[in-house]
């Protein structure tokens, strides 16, 4: 898995400088959470455009990217917040 994730990295960072868009950066961030790069996940989940701001192909492209990537963070933090409380109750 780890070499094709990485390749899909590198494949969306090179489609967002040839035509930046809400998808491809929901994309990119379900991929860095992948790898278990959660704070440049959030940072880039942190860029995607409101709606009404997004590119050519509707208002409406990138929602359900951008809904499963908040919901896979949202997971993945309680995951983390789950195991780090479990710790400390030992």
């Amino acid at each position: 898995m780890g070499l094709q994730v990485c390749q899909k990295e590198d494949a969306y960072h090179r489609a967002l400088l040839i035509a930046p868009d809400n998808n491809k950066m929901c994309n990119l961030g379900i991929c860095l959470m992948k790898q278990g790069r959660i704070a440049e996940a959030k940072e880039t989940l942190r860029r995607v455009k409101p709606a009404a701001m997004d590119g050519p192909r509707g208002v409406d492209s990138h929602l359900k990217a951008d809904e499963r990537a908040q919901q896979m963070l949202r997971d993945l933090e309680s995951e983390m917040m789950n195991k780090s409380g479990g710790d400390r109750e030992m």
